[in-house]
C-alpha cells in the first residue's frame, strides 16, 4: 500500500472512531434520512446498512432500519434492529417510540386474528369444518407474528392455544397454553384449555392435575367435577368418585346420568344396596320414563325380597317395555307375583 493510501485508510478509521466515540451522525445516516423523506426506502436501507457496517452500535442507523423493516412488514427484523438499538444505548424517547410501535402493530395483528377466530367459530357452528380450519390457520399466522413483537403476550398465547386446538394440533396448542402458564401460573383460562387438551390427548394424569386446580378454585365447575368423577371411577377410587358425583348433584340434583352412575357404583363397588336404592328412587322420581333405571331398581327390590314394590314399580310401565328390555322386566314381574302367591298374574308375564 502506498503512503498516500495508508494515510487515507487511517483517516477513515479515525473518522469512524470519532463518530462512534462522539455520537457524531454518520453521513450514511444523514443521506438515508434524505432518501426516507423521498420515500426511497431501498437506497435509505442500503446507506443505513453501510452505517451499521462502520459502527455496529450506531443507534440512529439501527433505529431507522427498524422503522424501514416495519414498513416492509418484516417484523422479525424490526424487533431485532430495535433491540440492538436499545442495547446500543438508545435514549428514553427512542425506546418509548420503539415500544409504542411494537405495541401498535401487536394490537393490529391481535385484532385481526380475533376477527378470523370468530369467523372460524361461526363456520364450526355452520358445520363448515374445512372453512373453519382455514380461518383458524390465518389467525395462527397473525398470532405467531404478534408474539414476535411481544413474546409473552398473554392474550396472544391464549388465543393461539385455542386456534391450534381447533385445528387439531394438540401439541402446539398445549405448548402455547403452557408457555402462558410460565408467564402467569394462575391464569385460569390457560389452565382450562390445558385441561381440555390433555384430557383429549388421553394424558389423564396431567389432565386431572389441571382439573383439580379448576375444582379447587370453583367447586361448581361442572366439567371439572365430571372429569374428576370419571377419572376416579376408572381408577377404582370409589369414595373419590362418589364424592365427585355428590359434588355434581349439589349443582344439578336432578342429573339422571349422575344419579344412575352413583347408584351403580354404590351397589357394585361398595355393596351399599340401600344407598343404591335411595339414589335410583330419586332418579325415577325425576324421570319416571327411564326404563333402564326402573328395571335396575326392580332388581334391587327383588333381591331385598320386597316383591310388592317390584310389582308397583314395573307393572304401570309394562306396556312401554321394548324388545330390548321386555324380558328382564317381565321376568321380575313373573317371579314377584309368584312369590306373592298370585299365579294368575304371574302367568300373564311369563315369557319363555
Amino acid at each position: 500500500m502506498t503512503k498516500k493510501g495508508l494515510i487515507s485508510l487511517m483517516m477513515i478509521l479515525l473518522l469512524s472512531i470519532l463518530i462512534q466515540s462522539c455520537n457524531v451522525t454518520s453521513p450514511y445516516v444523514t443521506g438515508a434520512k434524505i432518501d426516507m423523506q423521498k420515500n426511497d426506502y431501498v437506497n435509505a436501507e442500503d446507506k443505513l446498512l453501510k452505517a451499521v457496517d462502520n459502527n455496529a452500535k450506531d443507534v440512529e442507523a439501527l433505529y431507522l432500519l427498524g422503522k424501514i423493516s416495519s414498513k416492509k412488514g418484516d417484523f422479525e427484523k424490526m424487533v431485532d434492529y430495535f433491540n440492538r438499538a436499545t442495547l446500543a444505548g438508545a435514549d428514553q424517547e427512542k425506546v418509548k417510540d420503539m415500544d409504542l410501535e411494537k405495541q401498535n402493530i401487536w394490537a393490529t395483528l391481535y385484532t385481526e386474528s380475533g376477527v378470523m377466530f370468530k369467523a372460524g367459530q361461526k363456520k364450526i357452528n355452520e358445520q363448515d369444518e374445512e372453512g373453519s380450519i382455514k380461518d383458524f390457520e390465518k389467525a395462527i399466522k397473525k398470532l405467531e407474528l404478534s408474539l414476535v413483537l411481544i413474546d409473552n403476550s398473554k392474550e396472544s398465547l391464549l388465543l393461539l392455544a385455542y386456534c391450534y386446538y381447533y385445528t387439531k394440533n394438540m401439541d402446539k396448542a398445549l405448548e402455547a397454553a403452557e408457555k402462558l402458564l410460565v408467564v402467569d401460573a394462575e391464569n385460569m383460562d390457560a389452565i382450562k384449555i390445558s385441561a381440555i387438551i390433555t384430557w383429549d390427548n388421553k394424558d389423564f394424569e396431567k389432565a386431572v392435575k389441571y382439573y383439580g386446580i379448576i375444582y379447587n378454585k370453583d367447586p361448581q365447575n361442572k366439567e371439572a367435577v365430571s372429569r374428576l368423577a370419571d377419572y376416579y371411577a376408572k381408577q377404582n377410587k370409589i369414595d373419590d368418585a362418589i364424592g365427585m358425583y355428590d359434588a355434581i348433584l349439589a349443582i344439578e340434583p336432578d342429573n339422571t346420568d349422575i344419579l344412575f352412575n352413583k347408584a351403580d357404583m354404590l351397589y357394585k363397588k361398595k355393596n351399599d344396596v340401600q344407598g343404591a336404592i335411595a339414589t335410583l328412587e330419586k332418579l325415577v322420581s325425576v324421570n319416571s320414563e327411564d326404563l333402564e333405571a326402573i328395571i335396575q331398581l326392580g332388581n334391587l327390590y327383588y333381591n331385598q325380597k320386597d316383591f310388592q314394590k317390584v310389582v308397583d314399580l314395573l307393572e304401570p310401565n309394562a306396556e312401554f317395555f321394548t324388545a330390548d328390555n321386555k324380558k328382564p322386566a317381565f321376568d321380575l314381574l313373573f317371579y314377584s307375583y309368584g312369590e306373592l302367591g298370585n299365579t294368575a298374574k304371574a302367568k300373564k308375564y311369563y315369557i319363555e
